[in-house]
């Protein structure tokens, strides 16, 4: 028996009717709009039904995709090749139904989007062989070069990390791809790559360049004030007297900002050096390798009233403090009127602070404490400056920043 898909038509006539014995009435001329009940509707119905096969052949459905070649070729002995047979599927369900002489046939389903299928089938004389092709999406071999530990993205989609061995291996259909490969402390590199089957294999090599340090920083009192921080803050600006540099009060982030092209400056490796007065004695505080104003290392000098000093170090993630490690420091830092000059480095992970105390009694701290944070990859460049933080402020009387 063979199955065959029927379409009937058939459409919906207006309620006009003829009298018995007249002639057939012709539609009536009219201008009146005809409603939607008594309009010509087209009625369409499809039906399976089951027909009688030749004795002699047998029948074969194939269930692929729309748009698939499907080529059957014989297998017959002896030195005579047979002519294949060329089909392809134009159902939108991809199915395919053909009437076949009984034997064995090779079976080759090919689509530029699949990786092609070749299977061998026998056809039965008055037998239906159905056939379901699992087709497999046919890929591109990407092999992308590039500095390890970069993450690699194919549109939105995250393909992995770049390996050790610099190589990341992963399969994307043809067509054309946005490649983006993303590493802290470098440019993001974006490609658009056309990748075709006639190159089933291919190799992208994407060199990553370093985000450069920004130039060194010279700021004083004569410095315009809250132009060169970002973002603006709500400090106090002073050129000359007791009071000349800026007051830092307030609990937000501002970071130097001197190049036009950058948000704020940008540093790696480098020495950061200030002298700061504390004006209600409750320490300073100052921040590096921010990211944004939410992400950031904080390091803090905080003085407890008649207590020794503490320096602190801090991580924030998202606006969130953490505090990461703290170091007692053997001196008070609360007479009135002493001034601190502070060298910090910060080289790879290892932050180190040393600090000089003018006053009446002045000290030499060379290693006020050295910090280090292995467990972070995200923080390995970014933006210097200030936060006051709880309720502390503190005058910033000059600041070098100078770049390895």
């Amino acid at each position: 028996m063979l199955c065959l898909a029927v379409t009937v038509m058939g459409q919906k006539r207006s309620d006009r009717t003829e009298k018995k014995g007249a002639a057939p009435v012709a539609p009536k001329r009219t201008t009146r709009s005809v409603p939607e009940t008594e309009r010509v509707r087209i009625i369409t119905r499809t039906e399976y039904i089951r027909v009688p096969a030749p004795a002699n052949k047998g029948s074969l459905w194939v269930a692929a995709v729309q748009g698939a070649q499907v080529t059957l070729t014989p297998i017959r002995n002896g030195s005579q090749k047979p002519d294949p047979l060329n089909y392809k599927i134009t159902d939108d369900n991809g199915g395919l139904f053909l009437s076949l002489p009984p034997g064995d046939y090779q079976l080759q389903i090919e689509h530029p989007d699949y990786v092609p299928l070749s299977e061998t089938i026998t056809i039965t004389a008055a037998q239906r062989k159905p056939f379901a092709a699992n087709l497999e999406k046919a890929m591109v071999s990407l092999s992308l070069v590039s500095e390890p530990g970069a993450r690699v993205y194919a549109g939105n989609v995250d393909q992995g990390v770049v390996p050790v061995n610099g190589e990341l291996k992963f399969g994307l259909p043809p067509g054309r791809h946005k490649i983006s490969v993303n590493k802290t402390g470098y440019e993001i590199r974006n490609l658009d790559l056309m990748l075709s089957l006639n190159e089933p294999v291919h190799t992208e090599r994407v060199d990553l360049v370093p985000i450069p340090n920004s130039t060194e920083v010279n700021w004083g009192p004569d410095v315009s004030g809250s132009e060169t921080w970002f973002p603006k803050p709500a400090w106090l600006f002073a050129a000359s007297g007791a009071k000349a540099g800026a007051m830092v009060k307030g609990d937000k982030v501002s970071l130097f900002k001197t190049e036009p092209n950058r948000k704020f400056n940008i540093y790696r490796n480098f020495e950061l050096v200030f002298d700061v007065v504390f004006s209600n004695y409750k320490g300073a505080s100052w921040v590096v390798r921010a990211t944004d104003p939410d992400n950031y290392y904080l390091f803090e000098i905080v003085t407890p009233p008649g207590q020794k000093a503490i320096v602190k170090f801090w991580v924030c993630r998202n606006g969130m403090l953490s505090v990461k490690r703290s170091q007692p420091v053997p001196y008070k830092l609360d007479n009135p009127g002493d001034s601190y000059h502070v060298t910090f480095k910060a080289t790879g992970k290892t932050f180190n602070i040393k600090m000089e105390i003018s006053g009446d009694k002045p000290q030499n701290l060379d290693n006020l404490a050295v910090f280090q944070d292995d467990s972070n990859d995200a923080l390995l460049l970014g933006g210097v400056g200030f936060r006051a933080k709880d309720s502390s402020e503190f005058l910033v009387k000059s600041v070098f920043i100078i770049p390895e």
